[in-house]
């Protein structure tokens, strides 16, 4: 009984160790004026570790600002349980 113990624990700890892993992976797409580009993402997460899509879309969108940006805005953030997808524009307005 005890010689059994040992595998089931070591095989419990993995599976959950799998399954929390599996939960806080999710991808993140940056679309500015339409067109994917991710480059902002890999600057911002390089830079600092960021809980939320809303912390990393604040972040881009005060970096647009700081860089002359001064009408850019954040139009959307589309969330479901794989996908992340953060939309801006900063285009000026018609």
């Amino acid at each position: 009984m005890d010689n059994l113990i040992k595998p089931i624990l070591f095989l419990f700890s993995v599976l959950m160790l799998g399954y929390s892993y599996s939960q806080n992976t999710v991808k993140i797409s940056c679309y500015i004026d339409g067109e994917l580009d991710n480059k902002y993402i890999k600057s911002i997460a390089e830079e600092s570790k960021l809980n939320s899509s809303h912390e990393i879309a604040n972040k881009i969108w005060l970096s647009f600002i700081k860089n002359g940006y001064i009408n850019a805005r954040i139009d959307s953030i589309i969330m479901d349980s794989l996908n992340h997808k953060i939309y801006f524009n900063k285009r000026e307005p018609d």
